[in-house]
């Protein structure tokens, strides 16, 4: 809402204008016209300071507006490298633990290997054990046999000798 100032200008010897209403009436077209000339000087004043304040807002819009996108883009970059950095992390970690992985996973081969080995010597062993089990019962059923043998001829040498001894 605009106030509208309404200057009325003096006459030439310094009265109102107001009371001079007797004046003849090109006086008083003087002053229509110098009232006419305020009334288009001040609504172009007010259309120009209008103008210029409007020029004014949206210099200090525009402004904000390159500010905030320059710290939006500045944000957005140090986003994207920290995104980056990450990637990269994730990367490494994930090439890591491939590597400790296949570590792992030849160990576990190494291990399975060794492991069928070790049951290969294992049945070995109990077959050897077993064959030499039999060999020991074999040559032991043999040499109880010949104790067996060796106690009756004991027996009979002594027999014979008490025999003939008595």
């Amino acid at each position: 809402m605009s106030k509208s100032i309404r200057i009325m200008p003096l006459a030439k010897n310094g009265e109102d204008h107001s009371v001079q209403s007797s004046k003849p009436s090109r006086l008083q077209d003087t002053e229509d016209q110098e009232l006419e000339l305020y009334a288009k000087a001040a609504a172009e004043f007010k259309i120009s300071w209008q103008k210029h304040k409007q020029e004014r807002e949206n210099k200090v819009a525009q402004a904000v507006r390159t500010e905030l996108n320059e710290y939006i883009s500045g944000k957005c970059a140090a986003m994207t490298e920290v995104t980056a950095k990450i990637e990269h992390t994730y990367q490494n970690y994930l090439a890591q633990t491939a590597v400790v992985e296949d570590k792992m996973r030849a160990i576990m081969v190494a291990i399975v290997e060794k492991q069928q080995r070790l049951l290969s010597l294992a049945v070995q062993k109990h077959q050897k054990v077993i064959e030499v089990g039999q060999e020991v019962e074999a040559a032991q059923t043999e040499a109880l046999r010949h104790v067996k043998t060796a106690c009756k001829d004991y027996i009979a040498l002594q027999d014979a000798l008490s025999a003939e001894c008595d």
